[in-house]
């Protein structure tokens, strides 16, 4: 597989860049299948030189041919979205049969349709063919001259593909008319012209990691994290919570294979259920010490993506005790994409927002992040510092950003009473994390000390508009309960 690797900036964000990836992926695996007449073929032909859409006849019998065709998705990039794919067909100039490329003296038009069972390349035969599924079928045009080439767009499929990768298995051929006379044929993979040999070229933009928000933020570090691991297929029971590396990969070593994955936690038990973060994200970076005994060559993905996925863990767990065995279930919701690395030192700003308010909002099933291959296949690799690691700037960081004007209690970081943004044009927003019902209140006064207006609050986040009320310039609020207790105060400055 080639890979071209471009970068945009961004208008506005002058620091971050979009990355363009473009895939080249060579043929992993085709074959042609035959009917004779009435009675199918059972004979392999999965070393033929050609793709060939054919149907002809051999001493006065008909023959119908047909090819399939696949191709590796785990290399590609992003597999979560992709923005265009391209399956390329192209016709070789000379050969022992077919060296007059296309017939097209009748309609010679093909369809592409999507295979939907496993094939072995050296075994199919039309007797044993897979099934197929025709919804996102696409027809290859009747072809304009003997050696036309192809570029069909086949961006439906391929998402597909990537979406259901256990239940896709590659491109059916087929002519539309299967009567005589008429062919389309292109180079296989075991063409002499290699060159020639189909390719799924396939596009997509990788945004650029989140630009740190405006506002005040919360810098948490991890409360616990272990690595867990399957040896040679079979769950490894020992524990690895003091490993120095949150590790996630499936290795090939020396035939047997090594599956890792890694669970971080962090302490959110001070931040409210109801608490208005503009954003979360979840830091994870390389170990600097790059003489350490493991993991010195960083992230591996010249196989494959090494792309992972990070999802919410649901139930209790401890670093000092977890293993493969007895590792938590996670929740599959909101799950974040990791995209595949581009360096083999690099790290990552993971905007794991969605995921931060549901363990918010289920507190009983907030354990952390579970990170593992999307891709379990070998040989790719992520590795991180975990909160083990010498290098304390190196281990994991989650970092809530609260919105312009929130405030922050000095005395134990967690949240008081707020009113944003700060400063505001009157439109304003009011959180109380101990709002306990009823009706609160929250007035405003000038620097004088003279109450200028109030408001009923009925929910621990509000939302009021005092523009017209309270002129541009300083002011002072003050926030009481439904019992007349005061629950908060400050400024506001009104533009």
């Amino acid at each position: 597989m080639k890979k071209l690797t471009l970068f945009f900036l961004l208008c506005g964000y002058m620091l971050s860049a979009q990355t363009l990836i473009i895939d080249t992926l060579n043929t992993s695996k085709d074959a042609m299948i035959r009917k004779l007449g009435n009675t199918p073929d059972p004979l392999n032909y999965g070393s033929y030189p050609w793709e060939n859409m054919h149907a002809w006849t051999n001493n006065g019998q008909a023959v119908v041919h047909r090819s399939l065709i696949d191709f590796n998705l785990n290399g590609i990039s992003n597999p979560s979205l992709i923005d265009s794919a391209f399956l390329v067909l192209q016709v070789p100039p000379s050969g022992v049969q077919y060296s007059s490329g296309h017939h097209m003296a009748t309609d010679n038009s093909c369809e592409v349709t999507t295979i939907t069972a496993p094939w072995n390349e050296f075994q199919v035969s039309w007797v044993n063919q897979p099934s197929t599924d025709t919804s996102n079928k696409i027809i290859i045009p009747r072809s304009d001259s003997a050696y036309q080439a192809y570029r069909l767009d086949v961006t439906s499929m391929v998402q597909n593909m990537l979406n259901s990768p256990t239940a896709t298995h590659g491109f059916y051929l087929k002519l539309l008319n299967e009567s005589s006379y008429r062919r389309m044929v292109f180079a296989s993979k075991e063409s002499p012209y290699s060159h020639l040999a189909p390719i799924l070229v396939v596009k997509q933009t990788i945004p650029p990691p989140p630009p740190p928000p405006t506002g005040n933020s919360i810098e948490i570090s991890a409360l616990q994290d272990a690595m867990i691991r399957e040896y040679n297929q079979v769950g490894d029971s020992s524990n690895y919570g003091n490993y120095r590396w949150n590790n996630i990969q499936m290795m090939n070593l020396n035939g047997t294979l090594e599956k890792q994955r890694s669970l971080i936690q962090f302490d959110l038990s001070g931040i409210p259920a109801t608490a208005p973060l503009d954003s979360a994200i979840l830091e994870l970076s390389m170990d600097r010490d790059l003489t350490a005994p493991l993991y010195t060559s960083g992230h591996i993905f010249s196989n494959g993506a090494n792309s992972c996925i990070v999802r919410r863990i649901i139930n209790p767990w401890q670093e000092s005790t977890v293993n493969w065995f007895n590792q938590p279930s996670v929740a599959f919701q909101n799950t974040i994409y990791m995209a595949s690395s581009v360096r083999a030192f690099q790290d990552y700003r993971l905007d794991v927002t969605n995921l931060v308010f549901d363990m918010l909002r289920y507190p009983s099933q907030n354990h952390g992040f579970y990170i593992q291959l999307q891709f379990e296949s070998p040989d790719r690799r992520m590795v991180f510092a975990s909160r083990e690691n010498p290098d304390s700037t190196a281990r994991p960081k989650l970092i809530l950003y609260l919105p312009q004007g929130f405030e922050l209690m000095e005395e134990n970081s967690v949240f008081e009473t707020a009113v944003y943004p700060n400063p505001s044009q009157g439109k304003l927003n009011v959180f109380i994390p101990a709002f306990s019902g009823g009706t609160y209140s929250i007035r405003f006064f000038n620097t004088m000390g003279q109450e200028i207006t109030r408001r009923s609050l009925t929910d621990p986040n509000s939302k009021i508009d005092v523009q017209g009320e309270l002129e541009s310039g300083l002011h002072y609020y003050l926030i009481l309960s439904s019992s007349g207790n005061k629950v908060g105060a400050g400024k506001v400055l009104i533009q």
